[in-house]
């Protein structure tokens, strides 16, 4: 916490006193202070007035305890949905029919404010908390009299309470340990003695310009300007510079060339059944957006509003418009790493209203079925039967396969910056347009992109909605496979050495029996990714490049080698093998759970 010297002689300024956290949310500020009666220095640090716990909280949600599934669906089955045939726009037909369904929703579920209190340990059962009732009650009639009688009443009554929670612990993580078929209760139990990462948004505290800041509402609103105003400092890909639909850009023409998968799409209409299927699917668990629809009433009423919901998307693909309401995002800040106080380790994530997301799911299915030829396999992000351990799995195992021929292997691995929020709408749909999706499509994907709003959501307190101008929206759905196609082509960039990606993180690797040989492929390779990345907007960092040679060598290689490097949060050294990576998870996992 102490960042300058504190003894300071005339020859010297040396830092001696420490003082030493590993929560830095515990502390307001730090410092040192000259006595002026002695070349040592006091130090000093501003200790919160008690430990950081979560707080209860007010939360507007709706009340489900009149709710009764068979009235609201006959409500729902009476309400004149046809109305909506009655308006041409959209935006019209959307609004007639979030009436019709609020109004019903408000009298069978009607919206509050409820207290939250601070969550109790999850072990708790009724028993024990009843004989915490007794316990407390006799202690209250002890303090009135003091008496040996009500003393030793109070006593054995505390020894029960004590007896039950004993129980009610182990019985509770027996439960959940022998649960096989539900690893979500499983992990929902451990994850807490393992995981110091998370958090509620209710209980993020900031530090802005040396001021530490708890205000909610302000806090959104810094968070909000943050996630807004990010881009703006990053390099515009202008049009102009390239022409008319950026026609030569180094990636449209990439696309264009003969050798590279090219068809023709557009997105067709659905129907009420599809629409339906995916509603009786939704997740319950998952947030209602800003318009309060909780998916769970989505869910109940599905047969009953899939006819509705699948007009109002037709009208969207027909007329090439994205509904304005479904545009609305709310975002929660997710921590990172580093210094919780710093917004610069927070990520947005999107919360977008339930019925938008069926939507955006229908238009994924169609996309999929398109764009799941022309991806390349080396993208592993967002696909089916792709994820961090296959891509993982695959790199090793062909680096072995390397290493078993007698090769060297030099790997780079490489991350962006932002990489989501910094993708510039006009050239993801001049890809898009060159990867053969027709005007109509690529009109209602440019309508889907622009004039975004988002406000962030701290505990029960908003920021006010702002404008998003560039990037594609973090928790969407449609966001992911839109950016799967807008790194695409640089795969068609990189041809003599291999690359994989996984959203951010990117690996290029080569195999070789010359180290100069290596290093030569490694450089213009890695120079061509840098240049692929500066002509599309995005943001690498060239000093966080990591770079790891497999297998023995004198050689001396011209960009800085490392014995290990870390990849998808697996740390593999230069003997492909994991065994700093196991020894810090068995190091983590014995600080959690107290084992020395």
């Amino acid at each position: 916490m102490i960042n300058k010297a504190t003894r300071k002689t005339k020859t010297s300024e040396t830092l001696l006193d420490l003082i030493l956290t590993n929560n830095k949310r515990t502390t307001l500020t730090s410092g040192v202070v000259d006595t002026l009666k002695s070349d040592h220095s006091l130090v000093y640090t501003v200790l919160h007035s008690s430990a950081s716990r979560l707080r209860s909280r007010k939360i507007f949600t709706r009340s489900l305890k009149t709710f009764s599934k068979q009235n609201f669906v006959r409500d729902m089955q009476m309400a004149p949905f046809h109305i909506m045939d009655l308006f041409d726009d959209v935006n019209d037909k959307l609004y007639t029919f979030e009436q019709l369904y609020l109004d019903i929703l408000d009298e069978h579920a009607p919206l509050k404010h409820s207290h939250i209190r601070r969550k109790q340990v999850p072990y708790m059962t009724k028993k024990w908390r009843k004989a915490i009732r007794h316990r407390n009650k006799l202690w209250k009639i002890f303090t009135r009299e003091r008496t040996d009688e009500n003393y030793e009443k109070y006593k054995c009554q505390r020894n029960t309470c004590t007896s039950l929670r004993r129980k009610a612990i182990r019985e509770h993580f027996r439960s959940k340990s022998s649960e096989p078929e539900n690893p979500r209760e499983f992990w929902s139990a451990y994850r807490p003695f393992l995981n110091s990462k998370a958090k509620q948004a209710n209980d993020i505290i900031l530090k802005e310009n040396n001021i530490v800041i708890s205000d909610k509402k302000e806090i959104a609103h810094l968070f909000n300007n943050h996630f807004v105003q990010f881009t703006d400092c990053t390099a515009q890909v202008s049009e102009a510079e390239y022409g008319q639909d950026y026609a030569n850009h180094p990636s449209i023409l990439a696309i264009h060339k003969p050798h590279n998968s090219q068809g023709y799409f557009k997105f067709q209409l659905t129907n009420h059944v599809l629409v339906e299927k995916l509603l009786l699917d939704i997740n319950v668990r998952k947030s209602c957006g800003h318009d309060m629809i909780s998916p769970r009433l989505l869910k109940e009423s599905a047969a009953v509003i899939a006819r509705p919901i699948a007009n109002i998307i037709n009208s969207s693909i027909s007329q090439c418009r994205y509904p304005a309401s479904w545009k609305m995002g709310q975002v929660t800040p997710l921590f990172k790493k580093d210094d919780e106080l710093s917004k610069a380790n927070y990520r947005p994530v999107t919360v977008l209203p339930a019925i938008n997301n069926i939507y955006e799911r229908i238009l994924v299915l169609q996309l999929n079925e398109f764009y799941g030829s022309i991806l390349s396999d080396f993208i592993s992000s967002y696909r089916k039967f792709h994820s961090c351990e296959t891509s993982l799995l695959r790199m090793t195992e062909e680096w072995r396969s390397m290493r078993d021929d007698g090769q060297l292997v030099g790997i780079v691995s490489m991350d962006l910056s932002k990489a989501f929020d910094v993708i510039q709408h006009p050239l993801l749909l001049a890809k898009l347009k060159a990867y053969g999706l027709d005007e109509d499509s690529c009109a209602l994907l440019r309508d889907y992109l622009s004039n975004r709003q988002q406000r962030v959501k701290i505990g029960d307190t908003f920021s006010s909605w702002e404008t998003v101008k560039r990037g594609v929206p973090q928790g969407s759905v449609l966001g992911p496979i839109l950016f799967n196609i807008f790194i695409n082509d640089l795969f068609y960039h990189i041809k003599r050495a291999k690359l994989s990606a996984y959203a951010d993180d990117h690996q290029i690797y080569y195999s070789e029996r010359d180290p100069v040989a290596l290093e030569e492929c490694l450089c213009k390779e890695v120079e061509k990714a840098n240049q692929w990345y500066n002509d599309n907007g995005m943001i690498v960092n060239k000093t966080k490049h990591q770079a790891l040679i497999l297998g023995d060598t004198e050689y001396t290689f011209s960009f800085p080698v490392k014995d290990s490097i870390d990849i998808f949060g697996m740390n593999i050294d230069n003997k492909l093998q994991f065994d700093k990576h196991i020894s810090s998870v068995c190091k983590k996992i014995n600080n959690h759970v107290n084992i020395k």
